[in-house]
C-alpha cells in the first residue's frame, strides 16, 4: 500500500493520509467530492500509480464538455469589475473549501457581477484609494453552501452575503467583510475608520467586532446608513450586546444640527437610522 502523510495548510499538525493504490484521502474535501489538492499533488509529484506504473490522469472522467465549462467559469471569475479588483477576489470560500461544496453562483450569476461592481464602485475603490490595501475575508456565498451550513434553518436565505437572492428584486444587496491593514496595524483606529466611510461612502450597514479587525460592509438600493460595533452582552447601550455609533439617535438629533459642510455625504433616504427596514 502507498500511502503518504500531508499536512494540512490551515491547521497546524493535522496530517492526512493519501493512499495512491486506492487514490483516496482521508481530508473533508475528498469525502465530499472525491478529489482534492492533497491527492493531487502526490499524483503529481509521483506522475506514475506505483502499483500498476500506468500514467495518471488527472480527473479522467472530464470530458470535453466540462472542460468547456470549466474553461468558462474560469474566464467568466477572472472578469475586472473595477479597476483594482476582478470577480474571483469574492468568490473564494473557506467554507466552500471545508464543506466539499461549490461557491459558484447559479441562480442569477450576472446580478453577482452587477453587485461585485457596485461594491467595488461605491464602497472599495474609495476605501482603497483613502486607507490602502485590505484583505477581502468573505464575499459572495451561495446557496449551496447556506443548505449545506443550515440545513433546518428556514431564515438561512436571509444571509446578504448571497448576492443574488433577490432581496430588492434585480436590486442590488450584497454585503462583504474586509480586514483594512492600516486599522490590522495600528495606523487607524476603527472609529477613525468608521466615521470616514459613513461620512464619505453611501454605506447601508457597517459592523465591527470588539478584539478583531474585520468590519462588515453592505450597499442597498435604499441605504438603512447604520453603524455599529458589537460587544459582549452587557456591555452595549443600555445593557445590550452592540454600540450603535450612527443609528436613530444620530440621524434624528445630531445630524439636523450640523452645519451642511459637516454633514455626511449621504443621508439616511429610508429607515431614518433603524437597523431594519421599513415596511
Amino acid at each position: 500500500m502507498a500511502t503518504h502523510q500531508v499536512e494540512s495548510d490551515t491547521i497546524r499538525g493535522k496530517f492526512y493520509t493519501v493512499d495512491t493504490d486506492k487514490m483516496t484521502c482521508t481530508c473533508k474535501f475528498f469525502e465530499f467530492r472525491k478529489k482534492c489538492k492533497h491527492l493531487d499533488t502526490i499524483v503529481s509529484e509521483q506522475g506514475v500509480c506505483p502499483t500498476s506504473q500506468t500514467k495518471l490522469v488527472m480527473y479522467p472522467n472530464t470530458n470535453k464538455e466540462q472542460k468547456d465549462r470549466l474553461s468558462a467559469y474560469d474566464t467568466w471569475t477572472r472578469q475586472r469589475v473595477s479597476k483594482n479588483f476582478i470577480l474571483r477576489e469574492f468568490l473564494y470560500s473557506s467554507r466552500a473549501d471545508y464543506f466539499g461544496v461549490s461557491n459558484k453562483p447559479s441562480d442569477h450569476p450576472e446580478q453577482v457581477v452587477a453587485s461585485a461592481k457596485a461594491l467595488c464602485e461605491l464602497l472599495l475603490e474609495p476605501i482603497l484609494k483613502k486607507f490602502g490595501k485590505f484583505f477581502i475575508t468573505y464575499g459572495y456565498q451561495s446557496r449551496k453552501i447556506l443548505d449545506t451550513l443550515y440545513p433546518n434553518d428556514n431564515k438561512k436565505s436571509s444571509s446578504p452575503h448571497q448576492w443574488d437572492r433577490g432581496t430588492f428584486s434585480s436590486g442590488i444587496y450584497a454585503r462583504v467583510d474586509i480586514v483594512p491593514i492600516c486599522v490590522e496595524d495600528g495606523e487607524v483606529t476603527h472609529e477613525e475608520f468608521m466615521n470616514w466611510v459613513m461620512y464619505n461612502t453611501p454605506a447601508d450597514l457597517l459592523m465591527f467586532w470588539r478584539g478583531t479587525n474585520t468590519f462588515c460592509i453592505s450597499i442597498a438600493p435604499s441605504p438603512r446608513r447604520v453603524a455599529l460595533e458589537w460587544v459582549s452582552t452587557g456591555k452595549g447601550d443600555n445593557g445590550s450586546n452592540k454600540i450603535t455609533y450612527y443609528g436613530t439617535h444620530f440621524w434624528n438629533n445630531i445630524y439636523p444640527t450640523l452645519e451642511e459642510s459637516q454633514k455626511p455625504k449621504f443621508s439616511p433616504p429610508v429607515s431614518g437610522g433603524s437597523m431594519y427596514f421599513s415596511k
